[in-house]
């Protein structure tokens, strides 16, 4: 019971202490108070800062550039009809040498052009290129024939 009264005690010394009534404004002080302040927001009361003309120009132009934005959007993600479609224009040579034709670079790009045919027929360009080869090599042959 103490316990609350010193709680009721403590809540009025507040009260006396910190005026907790709700402040009334006293529109007639203030401008008493502050009449040059209060002069100048009557001056500005009819007018705008942007003019209603400026406003409309400002909304057209946001207006026209949301259009231009949606349009260009939709040509960059419309997806052609199956019939639009235009085959994609098949690699020229562009490897000269047989070597070139047969280095792992070039085997690997004919594979994912065209896959294991595209391979053969890069592989047979460069053997008719090349020419049919002796099954030994000629270096090879002299050094045995030079050793015997």
């Amino acid at each position: 019971m103490s316990e609350r009264r010193d709680d009721n005690w403590l809540d009025d010394e507040l009260r006396r202490a910190i005026d907790t009534t709700d402040p009334q404004f006293d529109s007639e002080a203030w401008k008493r108070k502050y009449a040059d302040e209060y002069q100048a927001l009557v001056a500005r009361q009819g007018k705008h800062p942007v003019s209603s003309r400026t406003m409309r120009l400002v909304i057209a132009r946001f207006a026209v550039a949301a259009l231009i934005f949606i349009g260009v959007g939709v040509l960059l993600t419309r997806t052609p009809e199956p019939g639009e479609r235009e085959p994609a224009p098949k690699p020229g040579p562009t490897v000269t040498s047989p070597a070139e034709m047969t280095s792992m670079m070039a085997l690997r790009a004919a594979y994912r052009q065209g896959g294991q045919e595209a391979l053969e027929r890069q592989l047979d360009i460069a053997m008719e290129t090349l020419g049919p080869r002796p099954s030994e090599t000629p270096t090879l042959r002299l050094l045995s024939d030079f050793e015997g």
